[in-house]
């Protein structure tokens, strides 16, 4: 990286820290964020849903218990 440099980070909380903000100005970067959740820049926000079980066509379910 060089002075006067853009950097593009996602909407992860410790990219918001002042531990960013002081090595951007350190080295005279301009940080731009990417808008949250948007799979245009951002394509891993597609992956989430997959990976994170929403497809549950393979799920088991038990029979309910019955009282007798």
């Amino acid at each position: 990286m060089k002075a006067g440099d853009d950097l593009l980070l996602d909407n992860v909380i410790f990219h918001h820290s002042a531990s960013v903000r002081d090595f951007a100005d350190s080295i005279q970067a301009k940080l731009l964020f990417s808008p949250p959740y948007n799979p245009w820049f951002n394509p891993i926000e597609g992956m989430f849903p997959i990976v994170t079980g929403n497809d549950r066509s393979n799920m088991r379910f038990a029979e309910p218990f019955s009282t007798q």
